[in-house]
C-alpha cells in the first residue's frame, strides 16, 4: 500500500489518510463578556433605586443566559461537525482497512477491522453522549433564560407598582396641598369678611347712637306737638261747643221751643226774602194764617200735655205737606202761619190751604187717641207793593172772619 496509515489506541484516536486534508483548526471560542455587577448596597453618585438595580441585574442575567444558550448551541454545532468529520474519517478508515484487510492476511486483517469498528462505535457513542450533554445544556440554558425573564417581568411589575404607588402618593400630597391652600384662602376671605362686618357693626353702632339721639329728639318734638295738639283740640272743642251753643241759641231765638217750627221773627225774615224774590221773578207769594178749632177743649179734657202733643203732631203734618222752599211757623198758642212762594197764580194759595185742611182732618195721634183737627184759614196773596207785616195782618184778619164764632 502506497498510502501511509496511522492508528493509535486509547482515548485519542487519530486517523490520517493520504489524500484527505486535515480538518481546519478550531479557533478558540471567545470568552463571553460578563457585565460587571455592582454589589448590593454600593452607593454611587447618580445610581438608580434598589428596584431598578435589581431589574438591571435580571436583564443582565437574561442577556448572560441568552449568550450561554448561544455558546452552547455553537458548541453543539461544532461537536456535531466534528462528529460528522470523525464519522467520515472512520468511514474512510474502514474503507481503507477493508482495502488493507483485503490485501493482508486473514486474522491480522480481521483483527484490525474489528479494532477499527470498535473504535468507531466508541467514537459514535461518545458523540451521542456529547450531543445529549449539549442538548441538556441547551434545555437548562433555556429554562434559566425563562426563569430570568419571569423574574425580570416580576421586577418590572414591582417597579411599575412602586411607580404607581409613588404617583398616587404624589397626587394625594398635591391634593392635600391644594386643600390646604384653598382652606387658607377661605380663612383669609373669612377674616376679611369679619373685618368688614366689624367695621359695619361699628358704623351701625354709630348710626344706632345717632338714631337714639334722633329718637329722643323726635319724642320731645312729638310730646310738644301732642301738647300743642291737645291745646288745639281743646280750643277746637271749646270753639265747637261755643258754635253749637251759638247755633242752639240762634235756633232757639228763631224757632218755636215746643214744635221746632220757625217763630215770628224767622217768619218775617223769610217772608221778606220771598217777597223780594217774587218781585224779581214776577211769581206770587201766599200767606196762610191757621187757627185750630176746639183746641181749648182738648186742653181742658185731656190736659196741657196732650194739648202740647197735639200741637207737635200738627207741626209735623204741616211740614210733610209743604215743599222745602215753603215755611211753616208757630206764632201763638194754637196759631200757625204757612208761607208758600213761587206760586204761578193767586188761586194756588187756596188749593194749598185745602190740602192742609184735608191732611189735618184725618186726625193726629194724641197718646192712644186719634184726634181729628179742624182749623180756620185766612189767606193773603202778594201784590207788587206787598209788605211782610201787612200780609200777615191781612191773613190774620181773614182767618178771624173765617173762624166766625168757633173757638
Amino acid at each position: 500500500m502506497s498510502a501511509p496509515s496511522e492508528l493509535r489506541s486509547g482515548s485519542d484516536h487519530r486517523v490520517r489518510i493520504a489524500g484527505l486534508p486535515r480538518g481546519p483548526a478550531q479557533a478558540p471560542r471567545p470568552a463571553t463578556p460578563m457585565a460587571a455587577s455592582t454589589p448590593p448596597g454600593d452607593p454611587r453618585p447618580g445610581s438608580h433605586s434598589a428596584t431598578e438595580v435589581e431589574v438591571e441585574r435580571a436583564a443582565q442575567a437574561v442577556v448572560d443566559a441568552q449568550a450561554a444558550v448561544s455558546n452552547a448551541a455553537r458548541a453543539v454545532g461544532e461537536a456535531a461537525a466534528r462528529a460528522r468529520t470523525a464519522a467520515a474519517v472512520a468511514t474512510v478508515a474502514a474503507s481503507a482497512a477493508a482495502t488493507e484487510a483485503a490485501t493482508s492476511a486473514g486474522a491480522v486483517v480481521r483483527a484490525e477491522e474489528d479494532a477499527r469498528a470498535a473504535a468507531a462505535a466508541r467514537l459514535a457513542a461518545r458523540l451521542q453522549e456529547t450531543e445529549s450533554v449539549a442538548a441538556a445544556s441547551g434545555e437548562f440554558a433555556h429554562r434559566g433564560a425563562a426563569a430570568a425573564a419571569q423574574i425580570a417581568s416580576v421586577r418590572v411589575a414591582e417597579m411599575a407598582a412602586a411607580d404607581r404607588a409613588e404617583q398616587t402618593s404624589n397626587a394625594v400630597a398635591t391634593e392635600a396641598v391644594l386643600h390646604a391652600v384653598r382652606a387658607a384662602t377661605s380663612a383669609a376671605a373669612l377674616a376679611a369678611s369679619a373685618a368688614t362686618l366689624a367695621v359695619e357693626a361699628e358704623a351701625a353702632a354709630s348710626l344706632l347712637s345717632n338714631a337714639s339721639a334722633a329718637a329722643t329728639a323726635a319724642r320731645a318734638v312729638a310730646a310738644a306737638v301732642e301738647a300743642k295738639a291737645a291745646v288745639v283740640a281743646t280750643a277746637a272743642a271749646a270753639a265747637a261747643e261755643a258754635s253749637r251753643k251759638e247755633a242752639r241759641l240762634t235756633h232757639d231765638v228763631l224757632h218755636d221751643e215746643l214744635t221746632g217750627l220757625a217763630n215770628r221773627r224767622l217768619l218775617v225774615d223769610r217772608l221778606t226774602q220771598a217777597l223780594a224774590r217774587a218781585g224779581r221773578s214776577g211769581m206770587t207769594v201766599a200767606v196762610m194764617y191757621l187757627d185750630l178749632d176746639g183746641f181749648k177743649s182738648v186742653n181742658d179734657t185731656l190736659g196741657h200735655a196732650a194739648g202740647d202733643q197735639l200741637l207737635v203732631g200738627v207741626a209735623r203734618r204741616l211740614q210733610k205737606c209743604l215743599r222745602e222752599t215753603d215755611t211753616a211757623a208757630r206764632v201763638g198758642g194754637d196759631e200757625f202761619v204757612v208761607v208758600c212762594e213761587d206760586l204761578s197764580h193767586p188761586s194756588d194759595g187756596p188749593l194749598v190751604a185745602g190740602r192742609l185742611e184735608t191732611a189735618l182732618a184725618a186726625g193726629v195721634m194724641v197718646g192712644d187717641l186719634l184726634v181729628p183737627v179742624l182749623m180756620s184759614v185766612g189767606i193773603a196773596v202778594s201784590g207788587p207793593a206787598s209788605q211782610p207785616l201787612d200780609m200777615l195782618a191781612e191773613a190774620d184778619t181773614a182767618m178771624y172772619r173765617a173762624k166766625g164764632g168757633r173757638g
